[in-house]
């Protein structure tokens, strides 16, 4: 009697982890079809690290260049005195009182860089940069806490030499 219960034991074992097995493989299988199906698997394996936070490269604020996002810049017009948090090359300052440095965003970075498309520039190839940085403010009546600051250039990229960022060189195609 007792080997037929083990007997039955091992075997009702094995059936449940083949079904636990093909319910996974299932679920997984259809959700990787879902992805592929939608477009998004392949382009997910093309996503470049530098576009990893593309969507705010796409709207703009007040005073801003395209690409900083849809907050209002701290150079904009308007603004409060000692509002304005740029530091001049694109940074944060934190001047102790309405400015505090960079806001904490991305995960502790705070900036981010949208590129232009490459072209030729001479025996070069090249393209426009924005790094913009989300600056923390306080009674600066910004809805979000934050402000925008930014710098522009061109980066360069020439046969056998590293590839240079020449801020405040904004050039286009």
């Amino acid at each position: 009697m007792t080997d037929i219960v083990k007997t039955a034991a091992e075997g009702l074992a094995t059936r449940i982890d083949r079904r636990r097995l093909f319910r996974l493989g299932a679920t997984r299988l259809f959700a990787g079809l879902a992805i592929a199906s939608a477009g998004g698997g392949l382009s997910l394996l093309r996503a470049t690290t530098a576009l990893a936070y593309t969507s705010y490269c796409e709207p703009t604020g007040p005073g801003c260049p395209s690409g900083c996002g849809p907050s209002q810049c701290c150079t904009a017009s308007g603004r409060p005195s000692g509002c304005n948090c740029s530091n001049g090359s694109g940074g944060c300052l934190n001047n102790g009182s309405h400015c505090h440095g960079n806001a904490g965003t991305w995960g502790g970075d705070s900036c981010w860089t949208c590129y232009g498309s490459w072209y030729s520039c001479g025996s070069c190839s090249c393209r426009s940069y924005t790094t913009c940085c989300d600056c923390a403010t306080t009674s600066c009546n910004d809805s979000s806490g934050h402000c925008i600051s930014y710098v522009q250039g061109t980066q360069r990229a020439c046969p056998n030499k590293p590839v240079e960022n020449i801020p405040g060189l904004v050039s286009a195609a």
